[in-house]
């Protein structure tokens, strides 16, 4: 289309063409801009997100790993481990009661084991050496087995009274004199503690001391001081 003076004036004419051209590359280069923009964007959130879930996933792996190394607790196994924890403490008490040394006597010693020297004796007016211990206890108190054994004798001794003899092996035995009544007979088994008679008034060689039990230890047939064996 020309004009009055003869030049085009249409739109694409040569200056509004490279206006045209110009803008044309100009939203080309925006579009292309915007377009790497949001893809950049849209990797960006991509690789977060992906942050996110590595970090999650270190923390439940790491969760699970600390779960792991709590113990767990066996309520049975705890309660039989408290069982057998009982019953050894319950063992340990026993044996402790076995090794506890106890008296054939609840009193005092009157008369101790003379070793190799010589005591005086009231009723025989003389010195005498005197293998025994000689525990001060009024009549009728009660007379108990020194350790576990069998009562191998029950006599009526001439010089000491009445007396009950208990073996408890290994060449031991234990004479308990001067008794008012035995509570055992020959052949008994008896147990340490277990009561074997009562204490009596004084025997024939013994008649002006005040009642007491008359106790001796004998080892492979010899008398042996009762303190040797006995923590008393």
């Amino acid at each position: 289309m020309k004009n009055s003076s003869g030049k085009n004036s249409g739109i694409f004419s040569g200056a509004n063409a490279a206006r045209i051209i110009v803008a044309l590359i100009c939203l080309c280069l925006t579009g292309g801009l915007m377009i790497y923009s949001f893809q950049s964007s849209l990797d960006r959130n991509e690789e977060a997100a992906g942050a996110v879930n590595d970090a999650k996933s270190a923390d439940d792996q790491s969760d699970l790993s600390v779960s792991s190394n709590i113990p767990v607790t066996d309520s049975a196994g705890a309660s039989d481990g408290a069982d057998s924890g009982a019953s050894e403490k319950s063992s340990q008490k026993n044996d402790a009661q076995k090794d506890v040394s106890i008296m054939p006597a609840e009193g005092n010693i009157i008369r101790d084991h003379s070793g190799d020297g010589l005591v005086y004796s009231e009723t025989l007016n003389q010195y005498l050496a005197h293998k025994a211990v000689d525990i001060g206890a009024p009549v009728g108190s009660e007379v108990t087995a020194v350790e576990s054994g069998t009562v191998i004798s029950v006599d009526d001794d001439d010089r000491y009274g009445l007396t009950v003899t208990l073996s408890h092996g290994g060449g031991l035995e234990t004479v308990y004199a001067n008794l008012d009544e035995a509570s055992v007979s020959e052949g008994d088994v008896v147990n340490k503690g277990d009561r074997i008679g009562t204490v009596g008034q004084g025997s024939l060689f013994e008649s002006a001391d005040d009642p007491h039990l008359h106790f001796e230890a004998h080892k492979n047939g010899e008398a042996v001081d009762p303190h040797k064996l006995w923590n008393w």
